[in-house]
């Protein structure tokens, strides 16, 4: 059987093996062989695709015993010409370690969306963590990631989708603010790209300088977050200050 999975060279013959293995106990013993073997000697397996795609099949069969193998492959970074490629690996034994123990595998997956290693097409890890800390209502976290992630990434747009309930005041400018990653997102943008009309609003001729104080002499604090202004007004504005 372990002679089986050493054989493959894809993550696609690794699946096949396995299709043809049968389900019993010698099965996961094969499995931490090969994934411990592979980790050993990790040049057999430049993309670590063999080592996610043993870990898939680990998960159903998943003990304590595999905890230390786990976190070692949540913190694994391997780096070749085209950049970091463990993304799949990492992903995979966050799934894993979340069936095993969620509130351990809750912070790996706070640490895999800023540990700033997010593959760029796939959005992996990010995007795992992120459907995974939906999945346990960990929505404030997922908020944080939205506001900070990059705008084409496939993780933001997961966060976005997963943020279509928030109160508008928190989401109203979405997507104007990142049109390709909320271009997904179950909202209209008639309805949310327009900000709350309850509250007091400053006056236009008040407005390019902050809010104003009404005649009421009841300071005007704003019912929703304000957009960040961009780095290139910020920019603008220091050279008018500075008579540039």
């Amino acid at each position: 059987m372990i002679d089986l999975l050493r054989k493959a060279r894809t993550a696609g013959d690794l699946r096949a093996a396995l299709e043809a293995l049968p389900n019993d106990a010698r099965l996961r013993e094969a499995l931490v062989e090969s994934y411990d073997a592979l980790a050993a000697g990790p040049k057999r397996d430049p993309a670590a695709s063999l080592r996610a795609e043993l870990l898939r099949a680990l998960r159903p069969l998943v003990t304590v015993a595999d905890r230390e193998r786990l976190e070692e492959a949540l913190v694994t970074y391997e780096f070749g010409p085209l950049g970091e490629n463990c993304s799949g690996l990492r992903a995979a034994a966050l799934l894993a370690l979340g069936d095993l123990d969620p509130d351990l595998a809750e912070l790996y997956a706070v640490h895999l969306l800023a540990d700033g290693h997010t593959e760029h097409m796939s959005g992996e890890p990010a995007l795992t963590a992120v459907q995974f800390l939906v999945r346990r209502g960990a929505l404030a976290t997922v908020y944080l990631h939205a506001l900070r992630a990059g705008e084409a990434q496939e993780d933001r747009a997961e966060a976005l989708r997963n943020l279509a309930s928030l109160p508008a005041r928190w989401s109203w400018n979405w997507p104007t603010r990142w049109p390709r990653a909320a271009a997904s997102a179950p909202w209209s943008v008639s309805s949310t790209c327009s900000p709350p009309t309850t509250g007091p609003r400053p006056s236009p001729a008040s407005s390019r300088n902050g809010p104003s104080t009404p005649r009421s002499s009841t300071s005007w604090i704003s019912p929703w977050p304000r957009p960040w202004p961009s780095t290139a007004s910020q920019s603008s504005t220091r050279s008018r200050k500075h008579g540039g």
